[in-house]
């Protein structure tokens, strides 16, 4: 599983925020990535982005859920795909900001919890350490442990299925696009 998958959350709130934020132009986004934002519009999470959250679906502007049951009239110019394993992709058309204005749903609950399968093995050494974003797999997939350094997310817990999965963690968004603002 190269995506996030929610898994419970920090504290005892009983469901996590969302939000649904146009999608910038020309973009592929993916349910289960990370995202950010840019200029007031959704993108990519990258190695070094502040997360505003993780995508768990996709509405038109209407705010019609994306899937099968109406795409024979859709409103949109964009392409979406229902992928293996439920996971779904939209990748928006160059006037998505302005005319089509497909939106993602995002989760941005700093609590929520997320299971992901990291690039590497993770060992108890890592934990309540940070990771980057891997480049190149649509903000779906952890990389490599960036120790004390700061970074997007932090390790909870290790094979939080018990699967004996050594690279799957459990892990919370540590550097939230909804943070204070500190200049430096």
């Amino acid at each position: 599983m190269a995506y996030f998958k929610p898994k419970g959350r920090l504290s005892n709130e009983q469901s996590a925020g969302q939000i649904s934020l146009i999608i910038a132009n020309s973009q592929t986004v993916y349910t289960g990535a990370a995202v950010s934002i840019s200029a007031g519009f959704v993108i990519p999470a990258t190695t070094t982005s502040k997360i505003l959250g993780v995508v768990v679906g996709f509405v038109d502007r209407l705010g019609r859920p994306l899937d099968t049951t109406f795409m024979a009239n859709k409103n949109f110019t964009g392409t979406f795909t229902n992928g293996a394993l439920g996971t779904q992709n939209y990748v928006s058309s160059s006037s998505n900001q302005t005319v089509d204005m497909v939106k993602a749903l995002i989760v941005i609950d700093p609590n929520q919890l997320y299971v992901n399968d990291t690039q590497t093995a993770l060992t108890t050494a890592m934990l309540f350490g940070f990771f980057r974003i891997r480049s190149g797999v649509n903000a779906t997939q952890l990389a490599t442990y960036a120790g004390d350094v700061a970074a997007p997310f932090q390790l909870i817990q290790l094979d939080p299925d018990s699967t004996g999965t050594t690279t799957q963690g459990l892990f919370k968004i540590a550097q939230s696009a909804f943070e204070a603002y500190v200049q430096s």
